[in-house]
């Protein structure tokens, strides 16, 4: 295939490493993971969402700037925090900060 990547392939390059307690601002969904039916997984335009992977948007106030990725679920702490918006910490000055556990 001349160096491109064979269809269902995934290529993985580490594009950062926290160090432990280090934490970084990103938006966190679950990710898409194969199905194992490879057409099925085209054709639908994904696989299932098991849980054991994240994907993630590290917000552009990074000092890294705006990034894309995957994490191991197991390998990371996700908690919820409130914006640090004017209309948020006026309208609703109590919201807690949440540990969020993958389904």
């Amino acid at each position: 295939m001349g160096g491109a990547l064979a269809f269902g392939e995934t290529r993985r390059e580490v594009l950062r490493t926290l160090a432990r307690g280090e934490t970084l601002k990103a938006h966190v969904s679950l990710a898409t993971e194969s199905s194992g039916d490879t057409a099925k997984d085209a054709f639908y335009g994904g696989g299932v969402k098991t849980g054991r992977v994240l994907s993630l948007m590290i917000l552009a106030d990074d000092p890294k700037g705006m990034q894309f990725g995957k994490v191991v679920a197991s390998e990371v702490r996700v908690t919820c925090k409130p914006r640090e918006a004017d209309l948020i910490k006026e309208y609703f000055p109590n919201l807690p900060v949440i540990e969020w556990e993958p389904e």
